[in-house]
């Protein structure tokens, strides 16, 4: 495998292996918005696709703009506002607002006497 590197400075293969850097870490992040579903219909999953995409820009947006502290040369971006954070408030508000309940309906039979020693 060759990277072809050779006829290049080291400005532009520090910028080459930072853009590549952004773009794997995007789909890193990319991967914790996405939804696990069942369904074959691929308008809903492109649709769950863009919504994680959506999130995910939010997100920088908002640690960008709103969170992070401006500093000289840059901005100091906060370690604690994580994606996995932001996707916990979003999913916490969304359970207050559509009213989510965890109540499961049970079945009324119990654990069968085939299973019973194991079930202690």
């Amino acid at each position: 495998m060759e990277c072809d590197l050779t006829d290049r400075t080291p400005k532009q293969v520090e910028r080459l292996y930072r853009k590549r850097s952004a773009i794997e870490t995007s789909y890193r992040v990319f991967r914790q918005a996405r939804v696990v579903t069942t369904t074959q219909d691929p308008i809903i999953r492109f649709a769950f696709v863009l919504v994680g995409f959506l999130l995910e820009n939010l997100w920088l947006v908002l640690r960008w703009a709103v969170v992070a502290r401006p500093q000289r040369g840059g901005r100091d971006l906060p370690e604690e506002f994580t994606f996995k954070t932001f996707s916990d408030w979003i999913r916490h508000a969304l359970e207050e607002e559509l009213e989510r309940s965890w109540e499961i309906e049970m079945n009324g039979t119990g654990v069968p006497e085939a299973y019973a020693p194991a079930a202690g």
